[in-house]
């Protein structure tokens, strides 16, 4: 006895072989061009964030952090950035010259990103330094001055 589809048009049986192996191989196919997807999207997101990595150097020419006179800037998107951002993701400072942030928001030092005051240079702070682990602050007979901030060191 042929068992038939309750919904077909004539005489299409109930499980036909042919059909589960071309399901079976349009999953596959769904499956890889999801993955390839995936794979360049992750790509692009972990191109994008190496290529945003800015370094700040001290100018000497202002000791107001928020002055864009007081930075250069090197690498990516540093036009619309001239200062750089109290949250250091993707950024290095370099502290040649006296330098000031009397700002109420703490700066925060990330994983893989650090703040160096170099012989000479002397960073000022009203707000907290918060160094998270794997963040660096490198002071090579610079001055380091926090207050009434204070300086919470998760990092090295």
């Amino acid at each position: 006895m042929k068992m038939l589809h309750p919904y077909s048009r004539g005489n299409a049986p109930l499980c036909n072989p042919n059909t589960f192996a071309n399901s079976t191989l349009f999953y596959q196919k769904i499956r890889s061009t999801v993955f390839n997807y995936t794979l360049l999207a992750l790509a692009i997101l972990f191109t994008s964030w190496t290529l945003e990595a800015r370094t700040y150097t001290t100018t000497g020419l202002s000791n107001d952090w928020n002055n864009p006179d007081a930075w250069t800037c090197s690498g990516g998107g540093c036009n619309n950035n001239p200062v750089p951002s109290i949250d250091l993701n993707n950024i290095d400072l370099i502290i040649n010259h006296s330098i000031e942030y009397t700002g109420n928001n703490p700066i925060r030092v990330r994983n893989n990103n650090s703040i160096t005051i170099a012989l000479g240079g002397s960073l000022t702070l009203s707000s907290n330094l918060n160094l998270d682990s794997g963040g660096l602050v490198d002071i090579d007979d610079g001055t380091l001055t926090i207050g009434p901030g204070v300086f919470n060191c998760n990092g090295t």
